[in-house]
């Protein structure tokens, strides 16, 4: 997300670069709070991981939704996200 801001604002000093960046900074805390929430291996490990796997999503159902013909469109970015997001808990429960 913000990733046209960056694009466009390229300079680390600039306002919109650095919105951008404590947006994704708030978004990691945020996933790190719910993942301290349960019991997980390396909660804030998987927080990172899932951002990461929130941002694929979005660009991925940006990218597909001008009806290109391309595999994921919104839904099926979500469920493959979802998916994802199910494994990784699962590899990384300490339960």
């Amino acid at each position: 997300m913000f990733i046209k801001a960056v694009a466009k604002f390229p300079d680390p000093a600039s306002g919109p670069y650095r919105i951008a960046r404590e947006h994704k900074r708030a978004i990691v805390a945020f996933l790190g709070e719910l993942c301290r929430g349960v019991d997980l291996r390396d909660p804030d490990g998987v927080a990172e991981q899932m951002n990461l796997l929130l941002e694929g999503a979005v660009i991925t159902a940006q990218v597909s939704a001008d009806g290109s013909g391309l595999r994921h469109d919104l839904a099926a970015a979500a469920r493959v996200a979802m998916t994802i997001a199910e494994r990784l808990l699962a590899a990384t429960s300490s339960g």
